[in-house]
């Protein structure tokens, strides 16, 4: 069995290897957002960025200033440690719903207890408490998956362009039938 067995095995690089996924996120990045921007966030001028394809490395601080233009600026180098970069208090879009579920529920009973600030019924300032990512993320699930129980009762297709409407109507925080 192998020694880690909640993270991933991450497998060293050659410098070789480093420097072609680097190459590949900088090339995506001149693409995106043009050669001057991605030299301003280096600290270089283009000319030595052009200097990067010949083999020379940047400071790995001028490397992570890439970040400021765009979050996904190493991602090409992040996939080859087999990791990824997220905010700190980011909610994991992979973890199953079930568990942030268990967690949405947790923080619910322990705002509905009796010795709670609204005891058994639960205030603005206890709702403001929980995380929202995660309220809005369980609540577009279940409505998706209400969706489909009906649709499949009533022998239908779940209506799928509503669905996505609604989906995107709780993730810029208001609900579809408010209008908009």
């Amino acid at each position: 069995m192998p020694d880690n067995t909640v993270l991933p095995l991450i497998e060293t690089l050659t410098e070789e290897d480093f420097h072609a996924e680097m190459m590949v996120d900088i090339s995506r990045l001149i693409a995106k957002h043009g050669r001057g921007r991605v030299a301003e966030r280096l600290g270089t001028s283009t000319r030595q960025l052009g200097n990067l394809a010949n083999g020379s490395f940047p400071a790995a601080w001028r490397l992570f200033n890439l970040l400021t233009l765009d979050r996904d600026a190493l991602d090409s180098i992040e996939r080859r440690y087999n990791s990824r970069r997220v905010p700190r208090k980011a909610t994991c879009s992979t973890d199953p719903i079930g568990a942030k579920l268990a967690a949405l529920l947790t923080r619910v009973i322990d705002i509905e207890r009796v010795g709670s600030d609204g005891g058994e019924q639960v205030t603005l300032g206890e709702l403001l408490t929980l995380d929202e990512a995660i309220l809005r993320e369980t609540a577009t699930t279940l409505c998706g998956w209400i969706e489909r129980i009906d649709a499949y009762r009533h022998g239908e297709q779940p209506n799928v362009e509503n669905f996505e409407d609604h989906q995107n109507s709780f993730r810029r925080g208001r609900a579809a039938t408010t209008g908009g």
